[in-house]
């Protein structure tokens, strides 16, 4: 049997964006990381290809800003059209999702009443 370059060619392509179609619309992933016993201001990374890369980018973005103490750590990390917010009062932190950041407000401070919103990030193509 013979094939053409140009069939093969197409069924490469065709064959290709099949298989990328799917990591695409994965993607989008994001993070808020905050210093360990400083929970006042938080650091955040979104729209990323992996959550690998999101955590990565918001605690280098973090720890850059800890006067060398290296301490961060990531609160919560979310996906697809998703966003996340991370609230806190003197003694408790806590962190919630929705569709637009006033959900994911509302849903940190769920068990969390009068949280302050320190931070509340969405990945985009979700409500701002």
């Amino acid at each position: 049997m013979k094939f053409s370059t140009k069939a093969l060619a197409a069924s490469l392509l065709l064959l290709a964006a099949t298989v990328a179609a799917p990591a695409l619309a994965s993607g989008r992933y994001g993070a808020i990381a905050s210093e360990r016993g400083n929970d006042d201001v938080a650091y955040h990374a979104y729209n990323f290809s992996s959550k690998a890369v999101a955590t990565r980018v918001a605690l280098k973005a973090c720890n850059a800003h800890s006067d060398g103490a290296n301490d961060c750590v990531v609160r919560v990390w979310f996906h697809k059209k998703r966003c996340a917010a991370f609230v806190t009062t003197s003694s408790q932190t806590n962190y919630g999702f929705g569709n637009t950041q006033e959900a994911a407000v509302r849903d940190a401070r769920r068990d969390l009443p009068g949280g302050k919103v320190v931070d509340a990030i969405c990945n985009s193509e979700s409500g701002k």
